[in-house]
C-alpha cells in the first residue's frame, strides 16, 4: 500500500483557514472598511487645510519659521506662532511625494487608528470585542466631520494612545510602555496646542492614583510602579518644551481664547 495513503478509521484532520483568510477576523474586517470609507469621504475643500499646507511648503523651502505673518495683507508682519509646524511640514511632505490622493490616505490612516486604538482599550477592559466594536463605532460617528487635513487628527490618535497607555498600566501592569510618554509629548507639542490634555491626563492620572496608594493599603509593590509612573509624567511635563518657543507654548491656548470672541468656537478648546 502507498504510504500516503489514509488507512480506513483514520481520524480526519480539520479544515484550517488558509493564506490571508485566517487573519480576517471581524474587527479587522470593519476596520479596514472604515478606512476605506474615510478614503472616499475624506474633502480637500476645509480652508485649514490650504494655509497649513501652504506653510508646510514655507517651511520645508525656507529651511525656518516665518519671523511675521506672510501671507495675510492686513497682518502681514505680524509674530509668528510655529505651534503646529510639525505637522505642516508633514503635511506638504505627504502632498509632495503623494498628492491629494496621499493626504487623502494619511487623514484615513490617522482617522482609522484614532477610533481602533479607542476599540482596543475598550476591547481589553470589556474583556471581548462585540461591546467594544459598538463604542468604537459609536466614536466613529461622533468625530467622522472632523476627519479633516488639520493637526486636531493627531491629537486624537494621541488622546486615544495615553488613554490606552494609562489603562494598560492600571489594570494591566504594563511599565515598560511609560518610556514612550516623553517622544510622544514631544511630537503633541510640536503638531496641536491641544497637547495641554496630555499633561492634563498624565496629572490627574498620577494624582489619583497616589491618592489611592495613600488612602488605601500601601504597598511597596504599587510604590515602585507609582514612582515610575510620576517620572514618566515629570518627563512629559519636560519634553513640552522641546519646540521652538520652550514653555512658552503652554501659554498659546490661553493667549489665543483671550484675543477674539470668535476663538471659542474651535471644539479644541471647549470644556469636556
Amino acid at each position: 500500500m502507498h504510504e500516503h495513503t489514509l488507512t480506513a478509521g483514520a481520524p480526519s484532520r480539520p479544515a484550517t483557514r488558509l493564506g490571508p483568510l485566517r487573519f480576517l477576523t471581524l474587527p479587522r474586517l470593519v476596520f479596514a472598511l472604515l478606512f476605506l470609507f474615510l478614503i472616499f469621504k475624506v474633502e480637500l475643500s476645509d480652508p485649514d487645510y490650504f494655509w497649513h499646507l501652504k506653510t508646510g511648503e514655507y517651511i520645508a523651502t525656507h529651511w525656518g519659521f516665518p519671523n511675521g505673518d506672510p501671507f495675510s495683507y492686513t497682518f502681514e508682519g505680524k509674530p509668528w506662532a510655529p505651534h503646529e509646524w510639525l505637522f505642516q511640514v508633514g503635511l506638504f511632505g505627504v502632498f509632495a511625494l503623494a498628492g491629494a490622493t496621499g493626504v487623502k490616505l494619511a487623514v484615513a490612516l490617522l482617522g482609522t487608528a484614532a477610533v481602533y486604538l479607542t476599540f482596543r482599550t475598550a476591547s481589553r477592559l470589556l474583556g471581548g470585542s462585540s461591546v467594544a466594536l459598538l463604542l468604537a463605532a459609536a466614536c466613529f460617528m461622533l468625530l467622522l466631520p472632523w476627519f479633516v487635513p488639520r493637526p486636531h487628527l493627531v491629537t486624537y490618535v494621541l488622546v486615544a494612545t495615553f488613554v490606552d497607555l494609562l489603562i494598560g498600566f492600571k489594570y494591566f501592569g504594563e511599565d515598560r510602555r511609560l518610556w514612550l510618554v516623553g517622544p510622544l509629548m514631544v511630537l503633541w507639542t510640536n503638531v496641536h496646542g491641544a497637547f495641554v490634555i496630555g499633561i492634563a491626563l498624565l496629572g490627574l492620572f498620577c494624582a489619583c492614583e497616589w491618592a489611592k496608594h495613600w488612602f488605601g493599603r500601601p504597598d511597596a509593590i504599587n510604590r515602585r510602579r507609582l514612582v515610575r509612573l510620576s517620572a514618566a509624567t515629570l518627563v512629559g511635563i519636560l519634553a513640552t518644551a522641546v519646540n521652538p518657543r520652550g514653555f512658552d507654548a503652554w501659554l498659546f491656548p490661553a493667549k489665543l481664547l483671550e484675543s477674539s470672541p470668535d476663538t471659542i468656537r474651535p471644539g479644541e478648546f471647549l470644556s469636556p
